[in-house]
């Protein structure tokens, strides 16, 4: 009886979302000498393919990623895939997390949008992490 009083909240999944790929990975050094953070590989598979296969698997189209250090090869990774549109935002010098998101914003648009660092790796509960995160947003 109880469970039917509930409201419940319609939840917005955003259909864009940004993945920080564009720092140096100084503390992983010297694996991040010649590969890029986001591009090592865990489980056979490069942290940002994990990434963004939990965005598709949510719903989101449209990836945003920022490059800077060695980021042609994290570029050239990307450029095969066709289940996700992938948008570039090439970083001239390294602007940090803020400054990366500022800089990609006119990519992104004025909707809500997830923020995901590229050398992130989580494990979904019974609801996705990506999911739950949506519900908590209060705009």
């Amino acid at each position: 009886m109880l469970l039917t009083r509930l409201k419940t909240k319609k939840t917005t999944i955003p259909e864009t979302a940004m993945v920080l790929a564009a720092g140096r990975g100084t503390r992983l050094a010297p694996l991040t000498d010649k590969t890029p953070k986001p591009l090592t590989e865990v489980d056979g598979k490069a942290l940002i393919d994990h990434i963004l296969e939990r965005l598709i698997a949510v719903g989101v189209k449209r990836v945003v990623v920022n490059i800077f250090h060695l980021g042609e090869q994290i570029e050239a990774h990307l450029d095969g895939r066709t289940d996700v549109e992938i948008v570039i935002s090439h970083e001239d010098s390294l602007l940090d997390t803020g400054g990366g998101v500022v800089n990609a914003l006119p990519l992104l648009g004025s909707a809500p949008f997830f923020v995901i660092n590229g050398d992130s790796l989580w494990v979904d509960a019974m609801k996705p992490t990506l999911e739950r995160l949506a519900e908590a947003w209060h705009e």
